[in-house]
């Protein structure tokens, strides 16, 4: 709701007014952030079983970047997403995916580089890529993106949520520098005509 609120205010702002919001704005959505996360790693670990259901990635992307728009100012995001590819999921943990994937990329992609999401079904398996144009990956980065440091907690629910649903998360380079971070997620036994008989 603060993040909201701010945003809507910061239309009407210029210059060093402006860039002060952007800094609350920045800091809200991460605290948020941090909260999910927890809650999410908290879940999975106490062997939780996660619901399922068959969502349009499309209007997932959509969900996202409207949630995000404050922290993705200045930065342009490419889509490659068919209007008709589905993933099996709670609704809730991949949307957190998503986020937590778009900031990671935006924590490492210089300002005014593309930030690139793709989607696509292979076989039985919904596959998501955030790519980006940063730094790339460190083999230290790969090797720990499993552990709960907080600078990398986003990553390390990711990972989590994604081992939950018996899926993978790859952290791999980009070709032509940056990095690219793949999650795969297989479907449930459940057809995806279920998605309308709800």
């Amino acid at each position: 709701m603060i993040a909201g609120i701010a945003s809507r205010e910061r239309e009407g702002l210029s210059g060093a007014s402006r860039e002060a919001l952007d800094k609350i704005l920045d800091e809200t959505l991460r605290a948020s952030r941090m909260l999910e996360n927890r809650a999410a790693i908290a879940k999975v670990d106490a062997g939780s079983a996660l619901p399922r259901e068959w969502l349009s990635v499309e209007e997932l992307v959509g969900a996202v970047l409207a949630r995000l728009e404050p922290r993705l100012v200045g930065r342009s995001v490419e889509t490659s997403v068919d209007g008709d590819v589905l993933i099996h999921s709670d609704a809730v943990m991949a949307e957190l995916l998503l986020i937590n994937l778009l900031d990671n990329a935006t924590r490492y992609t210089p300002p005014g580089s593309a930030i690139e999401i793709t989607a696509r079904r292979v076989d039985s398996a919904t596959t998501l890529e955030v790519s980006d144009h940063g730094p790339g990956l460190s083999a230290e980065a790969v090797r720990n993106v499993d552990q709960p440091a907080e600078s990398r907690r986003g990553l390390t629910a990711c990972q989590r949520i994604v081992a939950s649903y018996k899926g993978k998360l790859e952290m791999v380079p980009r070709a032509g520098g940056g990095a690219v971070v793949r999650i795969t997620i297989p479907d449930a036994s459940t057809s995806p005509t279920s998605r309308n008989d709800k």
